[in-house]
């Protein structure tokens, strides 16, 4: 048997959703609310983006939407001053951190690799093609 919410128990929870969309400053555009993971798409005032999620990653949520959470994520990080001390542990871990083989990926894209790929298919082919001609042994 499947579970299925009540339409009260639904009209609540939409409700506070749309008291949920007004307090962070944001409009409702679409969605209706059956389950927690029931589509949701909400248009940003401030930042005039929108943003389609669900009803349960909307109230999880602090601001909302991204646009918001970054601008607040922002805001908390401006004007932050570090110690001597936690800038040089950053520079340290910077240059101690492993890099990505940037240079073998944009080998693989020159001309030089493809050529080298096309001998040694070429190679292959040609000892498959010598592996086929065995002589017959009766």
């Amino acid at each position: 048997m499947i579970y299925r919410n009540n339409a009260q128990y639904r009209l609540e929870k939409m409700t506070e959703i749309l008291e949920l969309i007004d307090y962070n400053g944001h409009a409702y555009i679409e969605g209706k609310y059956v389950n927690r993971d029931s589509k949701l798409v909400v248009y940003c005032l401030t930042h005039r983006e929108e943003n389609p999620t669900t009803f349960t990653n909307y109230i999880r949520s602090k601001t909302g939407m991204p646009c918001c959470g970054n601008v607040s994520k922002s805001k908390v990080l401006t004007g932050r001053v570090y110690s001597a001390e936690t800038i040089e542990k950053m520079r340290n871990a910077a240059y101690e951190r492993i890099r990505s083989p940037s240079a073998d990926q944009d080998w693989r894209r020159s001309t030089a690799s493809r050529q080298w790929e096309g001998e040694v298919q070429a190679l292959f082919c040609g000892i498959r093609n010598v592996l086929l001609v065995v002589p017959n042994r009766t």
